[in-house]
């Protein structure tokens, strides 16, 4: 993690010492690009599937920006708040980062139908708890029109990307080397919080529109408990 503007809004988070795995964002060091993370980015975070990441990138100041190796061209990156302090705002709202991240391909009755039928968890609100007490936040308002206008005005065409990026034979090897995320069985999509083992991957690809929504399945997992999709 790097960069003065990052330091100066991150720094004052970590050091309160908040984990904000159950919501969905890992926060760590050892950070790797993938084929689509922008140049100039600086990670910060990390969803634990499907190589979803989150960054700052250089030359759009203290910007949020979510990274989706699994979308399509061009969906790849999506800025989700305009700094950091607003980024919680929106977990604060919404529960966890996983409808912060696809708020962009969702009308606002699908996103509230997201929240609806994704309630918070215990340990969820207890990390959303300590969030607002340790930075003394309160819950974005309106987070979808927050998000959907943000992604409105914002000039996609700015954001520059590796040679990887627009190579598409490189892009395909990219795919295939990029940095493994692990799915446990008792630890959601969101962050492992049990002591079994790693699910091992079986690659579906699968897509379908089902109950109003455009629903994609990259991946499945058999982990000893049980298959998680």
């Amino acid at each position: 993690m790097g960069g003065c503007l990052m330091n100066r809004i991150l720094k004052k988070f970590l050091q309160r010492g908040v984990d904000l795995s159950p919501v969905g964002v890992e926060l760590r060091e050892d950070n790797t690009n993938y084929f689509c993370t922008p140049k100039g980015a600086s990670v910060f975070g990390w969803a634990g599937i499907d190589g979803i990441h989150f960054c700052f990138i250089r030359g759009f100041g203290e910007m949020v920006f979510s990274v989706s190796p699994m979308n399509t061209s061009p969906d790849y990156v999506h800025p989700v708040a305009e700094n950091f302090t607003d980024f919680l705002r929106l977990i604060l709202a919404c529960g966890d980062v996983a409808a912060v991240e696809q708020a962009w391909m969702w009308n606002e009755a699908q996103f509230e139908a997201f929240l609806n039928e994704n309630p918070t968890t215990q340990e969820q609100q207890q990390t959303l708890s300590e969030i607002s007490e340790k930075m003394n936040l309160l819950p974005m308002e309106q987070p979808w029109t927050y998000i959907k206008n943000l992604q409105s005005s914002f000039d996609y065409s700015q954001i520059k990307y590796t040679e990887d990026y627009y190579d598409n034979d490189m892009t395909s090897e990219a795919e295939l080397v990029a940095p493994e995320w692990k799915v446990y069985f008792d630890g959601d999509f969101w962050g492992h919080r049990g002591k079994d083992r790693a699910g091992k991957e079986i690659k579906l690809d699968k897509q379908f529109d089902w109950a109003g929504y455009h629903w994609v399945i990259p991946a499945a997992y058999s982990c000893s408990k049980g298959l998680v999709v």
